[in-house]
């Protein structure tokens, strides 16, 4: 997983083990802490902790909203919305599963390779690239 600034950020306050170190990393995240409303003082480590849920509430839910809505409205687009409110569980196998780890076997069965038209300057270019891709 990719860790933005302002993640690192969090994180960094997160791991403070004194309230002068959790100020300390504030006051580095005071920018993005206070266009989410958390930007504060703390004089105890609980008030620490309590500022890091905050601003990873805010983080986590504002991302999952935008796209939960998103995909909300594609499913009613075909009325399918309406019908998984009324047979929640006809669909539970198509949402709920279990968790199957990432492997380049299975990643690689995902993708169907389109090669230049042979003789083309791409075709080398192409060539190299599925084989590091397949191989490295």
């Amino acid at each position: 997983m990719r860790k933005t600034g302002s993640c690192l950020l969090i994180l960094k306050i997160q791991e403070a083990i004194t309230v002068q170190e959790a100020n300390t990393a504030i006051a580095e995240a005071a920018d993005s802490l206070s266009i989410i409303g958390s930007l504060r003082h703390v004089s105890s480590l609980k008030e620490k902790d309590s500022l890091v849920q905050s601003a990873a509430d805010f983080f986590v839910n504002g991302r999952l909203v935008t796209a939960l809505d998103q995909f909300a409205e594609g499913l009613k687009t075909l009325g399918l919305l309406e019908e998984l409110r009324k047979n929640p569980a006809v669909f539970y196998n198509m949402f709920v599963s279990e968790e199957i780890p990432l492997q380049a076997k299975g990643l690689c069965t995902l993708f169907d390779v389109d090669f230049s038209v042979q003789g083309s300057t791409g075709e080398t270019e192409k060539n190299r690239q599925y084989a590091f891709g397949v191989t490295g």
